[in-house]
């Protein structure tokens, strides 16, 4: 809003309340305004009578000029402030708002000039697909970084596995430089060898290193072959690698992306040569970098392990930094490296810090004129490898290697798969193999011998086996002949002594075989001739005379005989029965005779067997085998003593007979009923136990016409008629075929008996005598070949 003056006030027609105010007010303001003008005239000139009230009037007038400027600024919101006909609190409301929009409006205005002199930069990224890029350096290096044989060579193989075995466990050295070679020199006496101690780093390195003729067995680039003289030596942080790419005047370009137009190697990482040193990885290390700046493979390459198949893809991203004031990058000079890059910078800063406290350097770092030089074993242990440590701080806290304006960085994906069987067999195939295996073995063998555990338990082995071949030797030219023979000689006691052992056993069954045949069944023999046989020869006819004879001595027959004639004839009737009881009396006694020799085990006979004493007899009979033989089954235990019973029955029937006779001569008459049931009811009987008899159906018929039957004869039925009894009776005839009789069964399976088990076991002892004779002769014939196979083998072998 214009606040309009006094003179243009009138030319107003209509006023609002509102600007009515705001005039008066104004106007009243411009007349104070005039007031303190005047009074700041009338002051000034009274500033020299009176110091106090010029001093009041000073404060008064400058108290009236910022509440003039309050009013007529065009600050807003400043005049409502100092408005003295305002309310306080209106007056404290503008003030906190006027002092909230000057903070507002002042961090507004530093924040922007803070923005302002922060050279703010915007960062353009852009993605270009080329045509054609070029190819980095490719880095291979193999994770063992020295090679069993070469450092055998040289004998430096135990001094290496010292170095890097100890040194990591060795305390840092502290004094001076002179007590840490002392110190160090103890713990590694190969030290005091001048070609050792005087050895730089570069040459360890480079004389044991693997090399490219055995590390890249394939190479192709871009489908067309390489090898080998494609690639250059680089002495790098993880020792001695080979660089593909590397000449600066050669750069090789990629036209399109995939693995066909890039690079393809085939490594053989020799695992047989590994050996202690640096890195205790197995397979190899590979970095893509830009081939002027120095390969950090130790820190930034990638690992790829033995028998895996490794696709390395790539992005290239072109950095363009900003220089000051806009950014930090920049580059710094120095005769060390000819392209700069912060890991040049830090390795020229390590070498010249190494140089001032060794006064040399490691092989990888970067030197003016071979300024400062490489190393020695002896600077490396003594000193290089205690400070190195500190080095790397010093590095990091004050060397100034600032970040390029321009560079490269190489993305690198990797991917892995299994190498196939059948890429491994075409490898193999393609490949001689001969130097591979040659070399294989002579490495393998070279590791072996160098590894003190290895080696010393190898020499222990070798020792052992050597006392161990030793007592061998001994044992068996000496102790295991001795024994053999030994064994010889005590195989042959023992079958003398078993065969001795052998023919008294067999003696003696021979013995108690002819014992048992000759003193006991002989008896059986002698019973059977002298009584059983005659007691049952022709019985049938027997039977037949002495009915017939009791038929004629009967009075009431036909035949008419006187007295004397009768007697006769009775007399020789008794004389024939008496003659039969008495074989009946001794068959019985002999059986009984035998049957008690069995079942208590007393001889009969006492024949004498080769030279052996008749009173011995007693000694050798098998008692237990005999009483056995009569009750082993229920079959014999009936047989057994049947017999007696058949024999005491022939007799009743003897008797019977004799009866029949006594009655006939007394009485004159016969019985024929009664003839004929003695006959049937005893005779038969009888023959069925000591021999069964067969019906004779033979017609007689001259007893039919003596008696004739009371109805005709049936020859188809199996059983006579009562009528023809007797005829029948008479047809009885001994045939053992039909059943086994009593006398046979004990004869077979009683008496017999104890002679079949005696020659059985005669026959068993003879067929175990052959086996054991032919495995005795066996083992023999085996000792023999021994002997003679232990003589040559200690004549040939052992005695060497």
């Amino acid at each position: 809003m214009t606040v309009p003056d006094s003179k243009s006030a009138g030319a107003n027609k209509t006023l609002s309340t509102a600007d009515l105010d705001l005039y008066m007010t104004s106007e009243h303001k411009q007349k104070e305004l005039e007031a303190m003008a005047n009074g700041l005239s009338r002051t000034d000139g009274k500033d020299h009578c009176d110091g106090t009230q010029a001093d009041t009037g000073r404060y008064a007038s400058w108290r009236t000029a910022c509440l003039h400027f309050a009013q007529i600024t065009t600050l807003h919101g400043v005049r409502f402030v100092f408005l003295d006909s305002a309310f306080l609190v209106r007056r404290l409301l503008w003030l906190a708002l006027f002092v909230i929009c000057s903070t507002l409006m002042g961090i507004q205005i530093i924040e922007r000039i803070v923005h302002y002199y922060g050279y703010p930069v915007t960062v353009n990224v852009n993605v270009n697909f080329n045509k054609t890029l070029a190819f980095p350096a490719l880095t291979v290096c193999n994770q063992n970084a020295f090679r069993a044989t070469a450092t055998t060579e040289r004998d430096l193989y135990h001094f290496i596995e010292r170095v890097y075995n100890r040194s990591s466990s060795t305390s840092p050295a502290s004094g001076s430089r002179d007590e840490a070679r002392i110190r160090y020199s103890t713990a590694f006496p190969d030290l005091a060898r001048p070609d050792i101690r005087d050895l730089t780093l570069d040459d360890l390195f480079r004389s044991a290193a693997h090399r490219k003729e055995d590390l890249i067995v394939g190479c192709e680039w871009e489908d067309e072959p390489c090898g080998p003289e494609n690639f250059t030596e680089s002495l790098t942080d993880h020792g001695v690698c080979y660089t593909f790419n590397a000449e600066p005047g050669h750069q090789k370009w990629v036209t399109s992306a995939g693995s066909e137009y890039g690079i393809k190697l085939t490594l053989n990482v020799e695992q047989y040569e590994y050996m202690p040193g640096p890195h205790n990885a197995a397979g190899i290390k590979i970095l893509l970098h830009n081939k002027k700046e120095f390969p950090k493979v130790a820190e930034l390459g990638l690992a790829v392990s033995p028998g895996m198949h490794a696709y390395l893809g790539m992005q290239l991203l072109w950095i363009e930094n900003l220089p000051e004031p806009h950014g930090t990058c920049r580059s710094q000079d120095s005769p060390y490296y000819s392209h700069y890059s912060p890991e040049a910078c830090q390795l020229a800063c390590m070498s010249q810090r190494l140089e001032q406290i060794c006064g040399c350097r490691h092989m990888y770092m970067p030197h003016v004129d071979d300024f400062p030089p490489i190393c020695t074993m002896e600077r490396y242990l003594t000193c290089y490898h205690s400070n190195i440590g500190k080095v790397k701080d010093y590095v990091r806290d004050n060397c100034d290697c600032p970040v390029p304006c321009n560079f490269l960085i190489y993305d690198p994906t990797i991917s892995f798969a299994s190498t196939s069987v059948y890429a491994t067999d075409q490898l193999l195939a393609s490949t001689t193999t001969r130097d591979i295996k040659r070399r294989f073995l002579y490495a393998r063998e070279t590791t072996e011998r160098m590894n003190h555990l290895k080696f010393n338990h190898f020499l222990k082995l070798e020792k052992d086996m050597r006392n161990s071949f030793e007592r061998l030797k001994q044992v068996m030219t000496h102790d295991v002949k001795e024994r053999i023979e030994a064994q010889r000689k005590s195989l042959e006691a023992i079958f003398e002594n078993l065969k001795e052992i052998k023919d008294r056993k067999r003696h003696l069954l021979e013995w108690q075989a002819y014992h048992v045949n000759k003193n006991f069944m002989r008896a059986r023999n002698a019973m059977e001739e002298r009584t059983m046989l005659y007691l049952m020869m022709g019985f049938q006819e027997y039977s037949y005379q002495v009915e017939a004879r009791i038929y004629q001595m009967a009075t009431n027959g036909t035949n008419g005989l006187d007295q004397d004639v009768r007697t006769s004839i009775y007399y020789d009737l008794m004389n024939l029965i008496n003659g039969r009881v008495d074989l009946a009396d001794r068959a019985f006694a002999n059986y009984t005779q035998l049957y008690g020799a069995y079942y208590n085990g007393s001889a009969i006979f006492r024949y004498k067997f080769k030279k052996e004493l008749r009173a011995d007899n007693h000694y050798i009979t098998p008692r237990p085998l005999l009483r056995d033989c009569l009750f082993r089954t229920a079959y014999t235990r009936k047989y057994s003593s049947r017999v007696g019973k058949d024999i005491l029955e022939i007799k009743k029937f003897l008797l019977q007979y004799s009866s029949l006779a006594n009655t006939n001569f007394v009485n004159g008459t016969v019985d024929r009923d009664m003839v004929h049931l003695t006959n049937v009811n005893r005779g038969r009987q009888f023959y069925q136990r000591l021999g069964k008899p067969v019906i004779n159906y033979h017609t007689n018929y001259q007893s039919i016409i003596e008696h004739p039957p009371t109805h005709p004869i049936n020859q188809s039925t199996s059983k006579p008629s009562r009528t023809n009894v007797l005829f029948l009776n008479r047809g009885w005839r001994f045939c053992p075929d039909l059943e086994k009789p009593s006398r046979s069964e004990f004869y077979e399976e009683s008496v017999e008996y104890p002679l079949r088990v005696l020659e059985g076991r005669l026959a068993e002892l003879d067929r175990r005598w052959r086996l054991f004779q032919e495995e005795c002769d066996r083992m023999l014939t085996t000792a023999s070949h021994t002997l003679d196979e232990l003589s040559h083998l200690e004549q040939t072998i052992l005695s060497r």
